[in-house]
């Protein structure tokens, strides 16, 4: 039954993130990014020893392709068989990491 449950969240999750892209890309008060992120550029833990991908100043948009937590192991057509064959070492894709100039600890950006 573990599965199943599993399965059903991340399609859930995948099929939302589409339909937020979908209605992101229909409003036009959306600003032109300055810069863009590609699946490529992921890695799977958070660690300080990490190059930044991108450099930015303040005030930067940036546009970030994410990855699904099972990094494109699963998608809307995969089954409780894909599940058992799941590898756990490319699990929670992270996009980045990006450094913004002068930003320090404690400060907040806008996402």
């Amino acid at each position: 039954m573990k599965y199943p449950i599993i399965l059903l969240v991340i399609m859930l999750f995948v099929s939302c993130v589409q339909k937020k892209r979908s209605d992101l890309e229909s409003h036009t008060n959306v600003p032109e990014p300055d810069h863009t992120l590609n699946a490529n550029q992921t890695h799977n833990r958070w660690s300080s020893t990490i190059e930044p991908v991108l450099r930015v100043q303040s005030g930067a948009v940036i546009e970030v392709a994410t990855e699904e937590a099972s990094d494109r192991q699963l998608d809307v057509n995969s089954t409780v068989e894909d599940l058992k064959n799941l590898s756990f070492d490319p699990i929670h894709p992270l996009t980045g990491p990006v450094y913004v100039e002068n930003a320090e600890p404690g400060d907040v950006l806008k996402v």
